[in-house]
């Protein structure tokens, strides 16, 4: 290992952001963006969220959360994509297919938000908004 990276991935123990020992690699990134995003400061957000994807790409929720970033800027299209995503990680992920079927019925495709609220609902039969979120559509 050169002298960057181990520096690298010592700055990211000590910062907290590599997750090591408490999660993922880069669940203390994706936490620092659904800080952001709870803020609605979707932009910073996203950066947050596209360093937890570099540092670790293969954890579902970084992808559901960087696609529901998206979807509060209205880039529905790059939504789909991190939702998929989060779903081909993950196909037990129910809120993916729940916050994909809200970015299909926000353009009017509601035919497909049907379809992935009875996904979220199969997967999660005891969670009331995809039922909720169903009906509305």
């Amino acid at each position: 290992m050169s002298t960057e990276p181990r520096l690298l991935a010592i700055l990211l123990i000590l910062l907290g952001l590599s997750g090591t020992g408490c999660g993922p690699a880069g669940a203390g990134f994706n936490e620092r963006g659904v800080e952001y995003g709870k803020r609605g400061q979707y932009e910073q957000a996203l950066e947050w969220f596209d360093k937890a994807i570099q540092l670790n790409p293969k954890v579902s929720d970084y992808f559901m959360n960087q696609g529901i970033a998206y979807y509060a800027l209205k880039q529905h299209q790059r939504a789909i994509v991190d939702l998929e995503q989060a779903i081909n990680l993950d196909p037990a992920n129910a809120l993916a297919y729940m916050n994909r079927g809200n970015v299909y019925d926000d353009p009017g495709e509601q035919d497909r938000a049907i379809e992935d609220y009875g996904h979220a609902i199969l997967l999660h039969p005891n969670h009331p908004k995809p039922y909720r979120n169903r009906g509305v559509t």
